[in-house]
């Protein structure tokens, strides 16, 4: 089962034009010959669009938290995703980095300002939006993936936590986090980082190369980052191997039947729930169960008789991998000082797989829908319960069943043999930039006229089993099991779903592959 799906952003070339001059009338004060001038360090003050009435004192400065390079290093973190969502401003509403297998975005990240969801805080890089991920959280909010990001290549961050939608847009409601890339290189520069958890295996690999070289005029700089970790099982922590609540679709499985086909099946009555004639019945969970159990072994109840912890196979964290390159440079022209050229390029690519306990039916019964069904134990059940009409198909029949009657309705698995539900998501995002700018041109002038495009493409697979073919592999009169058919798939024996998943069935390997989607 594959997905792709892409989101892009370009803007045209935008010419930003400021004045650094104005005229002033001044009261002429004398100076002293001896007194020398001082020059300032350049620095930039940031307003808003809108007209007040408050004095500077009174309007304060805009709250910034600023993480350059050096922070970046010492705090020993190794994605953006992890630096951002663990600053103090970003908390609930973040799309996290564990296992979200069955969410919208199951590769992607976000960060959170103020609690107020990844759609209200505006993520740039070096001052220029980028595409969001293809589908948003909930499948409707857009946000930027922290994933496309290599901390590498990032020079500072500056997050700004007061709303700015007065000159953003709504999506800023909640405040702007602006990635500034690093530039301006002058050598060569090797991390490697390699960390492990002191229980259970889920290392950490983190190696990046920059190199670069400058001049008066010129500057360019190249890198490469890599980066892996292992995943954690809920199962290698002991507050999480057990979760809060137990699974009814288990394995053996809860089947739904009628009193007629348990008697019939040669079950005694006493051994049978007073009450209602449609109840449960389950193989035994033990080492006894191969899939052959004798009836008489059975379990029967007016409630589901098993149940399953689903935190034994499923993933905490998952797989991630994350490998680019990007590449910066920018040049003085015209014989000037104040005005250059610069591109600004990187390429990331994501790997994320998630895990999940096999696949939980829920009711097999879906009215209006293919339902799930293991067929009676001849081709001439026992009718359904409430005059039902057959959902197998006509001459289905299971001779590993038990009971003649068709096992639907409010029947539950846990189809265990099938494998683990595993979900892969694989992202390429790009990102150009080139343009001119000038900075104090004519002593009065910035410009800068830049052309952008950003985009991020994202796959996504999922091995899952097949209703429709479920219902083949159960059924004995199906051509796939017919050597004369050009369906064969190598044995004559249908799949036994009546076991216990810690005793194998050797020949339900060869079916469960098939099965799957």
């Amino acid at each position: 089962m594959n997905n792709l799906r892409s989101r892009k952003i370009a803007s045209g070339a935008a010419l930003l034009l400021s004045l650094s001059g104005f005229a002033v009338s001044t009261f002429a004060q004398a100076t002293s010959a001896e007194e020398e001038s001082v020059e300032l360090e350049k620095f930039v003050v940031t307003g808003s669009y809108i007209p007040t009435t408050e004095t500077s004192f009174s309007a304060g400065v805009s709250p910034v938290v600023r993480l350059d390079r050096q922070v970046i290093d010492q705090v020993g973190l190794t994605t953006a995703a992890e630096l951002l969502q663990k600053i103090t401003v970003s908390n609930g509403g973040s799309v996290p980095i564990s296992n979200n297998a069955t969410g919208f975005t199951p590769a992607g990240t976000s960060t959170s300002l103020r609690g107020l969801g990844p759609e209200a805080t505006l993520v740039l890089i070096n001052g220029r939006r980028v595409a969001p991920y293809p589908v948003g959280t909930s499948g409707t909010t857009a946000f930027v993936d922290l994933n496309s990001i290599p901390l590498a290549a990032v020079n500072s961050i500056e997050v700004l936590k007061d709303g700015a939608s007065a000159l953003y847009g709504a999506d800023a409601v909640a405040g702007v986090v602006n990635i500034k890339m690093r530039r301006g290189m002058d050598g060569t520069e090797m991390n490697v980082m390699y960390g492990n958890t002191t229980t259970a295996d889920s290392s950490e690999f983190t190696a990046s190369l920059i190199t670069g070289a400058q001049t008066d005029k010129a500057s360019v700089m190249i890198g490469f980052n890599y980066y892996k970790k292992n995943p954690i099982f809920n199962a290698d922590r002991s507050y999480s191997e057990v979760p809060p609540f137990l699974s009814s679709n288990s394995s053996p499985l809860n089947l739904e039947i009628t009193r007629e086909a348990a008697l019939e099946a040669g079950v005694p009555a006493s051994a049978l729930p007073a009450g209602d004639d449609t109840f449960f019945a389950a193989s035994p969970a033990d080492a006894s169960n191969d899939g052959n159990t004798p009836v008489n072994n059975y379990l029967f109840g007016q409630g589901r008789i098993h149940t399953f912890n689903f935190n034994r196979d499923s993933m905490a964290y998952p797989i991630r991998k994350n490998k680019g390159i990007f590449a910066f440079g920018d040049r003085k022209i015209f014989d000037t000082e104040n005005i250059s050229i610069y591109v600004d390029l990187s390429y990331q690519n994501t790997f994320t797989q998630n895990e999940l306990a096999p696949s939980a039916t829920g009711n097999w019964g879906n009215p209006g829908g293919v339902e799930l069904v293991i067929p009676a134990r001849t081709a001439n059940p026992l009718p359904l319960p409430d005059g039902r009409a057959r959902s197998a198909v006509d001459g289905a029949f299971n001779p590993f069943n038990p009971f003649n009657i068709d096992l639907t309705g409010g029947t539950r698995a846990r189809l265990y043999e099938f494998g683990n539900r595993i979900y892969e998501s694989e992202t390429d995002a790009s990102m150009i930039a080139f343009g001119i700018k000038g900075e104090n041109v004519f002593d009065k002038w910035n410009f800068d006229a830049t052309y952008s495009y950003s985009g991020l493409d994202e796959i996504s697979r999922g091995t899952l089993v097949s209703i429709s073919r479920f219902n083949r592999v159960v059924n004995q009169n199906d051509p796939i099991f017919d050597p004369a058919s050009d369906s064969f798939i190598g044995t004559t024996t249908p799949y036994n779903p009546f076991g216990f998943w810690e005793n194998e069935i050797a020949n339900n390997a060869l079916v469960s592959d098939f099965a799957l989607v």
